[in-house]
């Protein structure tokens, strides 16, 4: 038996889904963005000339890939739930994590709570600029990661 008290299905397979506990202490706020940043360890230099020659392309290093995971979430009535920040992906080490944990505030008879934070991730094996990317899920909601992530073939070179 499920506990869920009410749900609506976006069209995608993405459904929210409310639990008592949702319904009795709501998310106000709940934002996480994940921000991934590939290196492809190529650098412009200038050479010495009157201005005719083009510049050199060098490489330094091999590619590498970054990612950071920033989040805010403020729940009336109860602590909010926020990311894990031990990943289960074999490809991502933490480098750091920052948690910022809000004064409670009073207010209509309860309190509302709020925490934000950022985690920041080496990527041992470098995403290349159109890879397929892990989309962030929530708390109130049901999808599969095939639902929610980008894919790289929406990445079209008409629209650069």
């Amino acid at each position: 038996m499920s506990d869920y008290l009410s749900s609506a299905d976006s069209g995608i397979g993405l459904t929210v889904q409310y639990t008592s506990d949702d319904e009795k202490y709501p998310y106000l706020v709940y934002d996480v963005y994940v921000t991934y940043s590939y290196d492809s360890g190529l650098r412009q230099l200038p050479v010495s000339d009157t201005g005719e020659a083009p510049a050199d392309v060098v490489r330094l290093h091999a590619p590498i890939s970054r990612k950071v995971v920033t989040f805010k979430a403020r729940r009336l009535g109860a602590k909010p739930d926020a990311p894990d920040p031990t990943s289960t992906d074999p490809n991502e080490v933490l480098e750091s994590a920052v948690v910022t944990p809000a004064v409670p505030l009073p207010g209509d008879g309860t309190w509302t709570w709020e925490i934000a934070g950022r985690y920041e991730y080496f990527l041992l094996r470098p995403l290349g600029p159109k890879t397929t990317y892990v989309v962030p899920k929530v708390p109130y909601a049901t999808a599969s990661a095939t639902q929610l992530n980008f894919p790289g073939v929406n990445f079209r070179q008409d629209l650069s």
